[in-house]
């Protein structure tokens, strides 16, 4: 039996990898594993209701352009030594880590522990952590191609995709329509900005709701939490109100069945999002995060577009116009959505999680990948 540490955490586009690789080892591996992320985390609580064991250690993103740099620093430092004493106690033979600052310290011990590293990327630009870990690792997998430019030339580097949720990759597009009520006739549009909802985006659809269902079209708005009431304000102001074809929530569960649905989508470029579009097939409109750490969303959504999978309008042009004459331009050109979606799923990896772990188990037979 081999010990593995998976380690992500911070956000949930650290996280829901991370968890799917644990999975991954547990159905296809005889092996012990230890999740490992920060005290009182998000990725503590995601991995024990999973039913995976857990340890925690101090760790904290590092604060840019404040002193407060300092104390995160020594904040890790501290979590950085916690976590060696863990990694020892449990006698691990390799590190998995999906990035995320909380996955730093667990890696980090690992590599001086004289463990065997194996980090996966999941943006086109890569975060602090993974960039620093990297130069002792002995593979990166990848989720873009252009990430790989940004690590060591000694370290192998494998573009294994992002895991993505199975019930992703189980969805029907009848099972779908049916759950929102909707006939298989009209083009339906989902929108949404993740989690938290995106507000350049809700006020973009503030002002496009009327043409957009004027045009025909149904339309599926995830507008976060914060946000619900004000879009509902909007559609009042307007004279409209939610009904069968204009459906708003603040967050939906079932992704599955909103980009089963879809005929087209308008969101952000977070990784785990993108590989979901991607492996589902789904053309769409990308409207990357402005303020995201190395401007990695932007890099992300220039991907797709670069393999004419999807068009990409920045935050600065977004607005109710731009958006309108994007999102009718789009659905009115069959053969374009056809070619698009064609793209995209070109670009998916639904054996993400399988790729990985061949990876892995190379780490394991020999001590390296290749």
């Amino acid at each position: 039996m081999k010990n593995i540490i998976v380690s992500g955490g911070g956000t949930g586009g650290h996280i829901y990898p991370a968890l799917a690789i644990a999975q991954g080892l547990k159905l296809n591996y005889d092996c012990r594993i230890l999740y490992m992320g920060a005290n009182n985390s998000m990725e503590q609580r995601l991995a024990e209701e999973a039913g995976f064991e857990f340890a925690g250690f101090e760790a904290k993103g590092l604060t840019r352009h404040s002193f407060k740099i300092i104390g995160d620093a020594f904040t890790d430092l501290v979590g950085l030594g916690q976590a060696g004493k863990i990694i020892k106690h449990f006698n691990a033979d390799l590190a998995i880590g999906t990035g995320g600052f909380a996955s730093a310290p667990a890696l980090g011990a690992a590599e001086l522990a004289g463990v065997p590293v194996l980090l996966h990327e999941q943006n086109a630009v890569p975060g602090w952590a993974n960039k620093l870990l990297a130069k002792k690792a002995q593979a990166i997998c990848l989720t873009f191609e252009a990430a790989g430019s940004h690590f060591p030339e000694h370290t192998p580097k494998f573009l294994t995709g992002l895991p993505v949720r199975d019930e992703i990759l189980k969805v029907r597009r009848k099972e779908a329509r049916n759950y929102f009520g909707f006939d298989d006739a009209s083009p339906v549009l989902l929108v949404t900005g993740g989690s938290q909802g995106a507000a350049s985006i809700n006020r973009a659809m503030a002002g496009a709701y009327k043409k957009l269902l004027q045009s025909g079209i149904s339309i599926i708005h995830l507008t976060g939490n914060k946000n619900i009431e004000a879009q509902k304000k909007a559609l009042a102001e307007q004279g409209l109100q939610e009904s069968q074809r204009l459906q708003l929530m603040p967050y939906l569960n079932r992704m599955d069945y909103a980009l089963g649905a879809c005929d087209l989508v308008v969101g952000r470029a977070g990784a785990s999002f993108l590989a979901e579009v991607m492996c589902v097939g789904v053309p769409s409109i990308i409207v990357p995060y402005p303020h995201a750490a190395n401007n990695h969303q932007e890099c992300n959504a220039r991907s797709l577009e670069a393999s004419n999978a999807a068009e990409v309008i920045t935050d600065s042009e977004l607005n109710a116009d731009t958006l309108c004459e994007a999102v009718l331009r789009l659905l009115a050109d069959y053969d374009k959505l056809k070619m698009m979606s064609k793209n995209a799923a070109s670009m998916g990896k639904p054996d993400a999680v399988d790729n990985i772990l061949e990876v892995a188990e190379q780490i394991l037979l020999t001590g390296g990948a290749r």
